[in-house]
C-alpha cells in the first residue's frame, strides 16, 4: 500500500538495552566497538550512543510516562532478554577484528539458512 509509511521520514529505531549496570556495557561499546557517546544521564542510568542509536539504561521503576512499566534487566548472563545482531559486508573480517579487540561472541559468525 502507497499509503503505508511512518509519519516522520526522519525517524531511527534506537534499540534501548536494560543493563545491570551502565559503565562496563557503555566501556564495551565505546572501547571495542567504537561507539560515542552522544549523551549520558548519571541521575537515571541511562546513556544513549551514535553507533547503531543504541540507548543503554538500568533497571528501574514505572516513571510518569510509563506508569505501570517497570524496567528489568537479564537475570544474568545465561538468560538474556535480548541480543544485538551486527549486519557486515565481511562478517569472518569484522569477527577476527573484534575478537583482537577483546570482544567475545557466543560462537563464530555464520550465515543463516535463510540467507540475508
Amino acid at each position: 500500500m502507497a499509503d503505508r509509511y511512518f509519519p516522520d521520514e526522519r525517524a531511527e529505531i534506537a534499540p534501548l538495552l536494560v543493563v545491570s549496570e551502565l559503565q562496563r556495557p557503555l566501556q564495551f561499546y565505546v572501547e571495542r566497538l567504537g561507539a560515542a557517546v552522544l549523551k549520558e544521564w548519571e541521575l537515571c542510568g541511562a546513556a544513549s550512543g551514535r553507533w547503531a542509536g543504541i540507548h543503554l539504561v538500568t533497571p528501574g521503576p514505572p516513571t510518569d510516562d510509563k506508569p505501570g512499566i517497570s524496567l528489568v534487566g537479564p537475570a544474568d548472563r545465561n538468560h538474556p532478554t535480548g541480543e544485538v545482531v551486527l549486519h557486515v559486508n565481511a562478517c569472518h573480517q569484522v569477527y577476527a577484528a573484534l575478537v583482537e579487540r577483546g570482544v567475545r561472541f557466543l560462537g563464530p559468525p555464520n550465515e543463516p539458512p535463510w540467507g540475508w
